[in-house]
């Protein structure tokens, strides 16, 4: 993106390079990629072996203890959000190397809550 200062104010300037061509369902299409996009955290795969909230809510019961060896699709812990319990399960299998919360802790949307190894 080209960039100039008109004044106070910063005026955008798109670029015919800076078009982005898309194929979607057999259809051609071109956009304008904006200053926003642009800018926007790049996504990053997460590691499998750091179990997160994907909620915020309470853990209720841990199902695991450090040492544990638990396979794909195990429960690790309920975490309950708006009066839902919700089994937390580990991602690959593995090994418990910690388990980052307590319980009836509060935690936030992608807060730490066990590491696999």
């Amino acid at each position: 993106m080209a960039e100039t200062k008109n004044g106070s104010a910063k005026e955008t300037r798109l670029d015919e390079a800076e078009l982005a061509r898309l194929h979607v369902d057999g259809a051609d299409y071109r956009t304008r990629l904006t200053r926003k996009y642009a800018l926007r955290p790049r996504y990053e795969r997460r590691d499998p072996r750091l179990v997160r909230a994907f909620i915020p809510g309470e853990v209720r019961r841990i199902l695991v203890a450090p040492g544990q060896r638990v396979q794909r699709g195990e429960g690790l812990l309920i975490l309950e959000a708006m009066k839902m319990q919700n089994e937390v399960t580990a991602a690959v299998d593995g090994v418990v190397r910690r388990v980052a919360v307590g319980s009836l802790q509060k935690v936030a949307k992608g807060e730490l809550l066990v590491e696999l190894e």
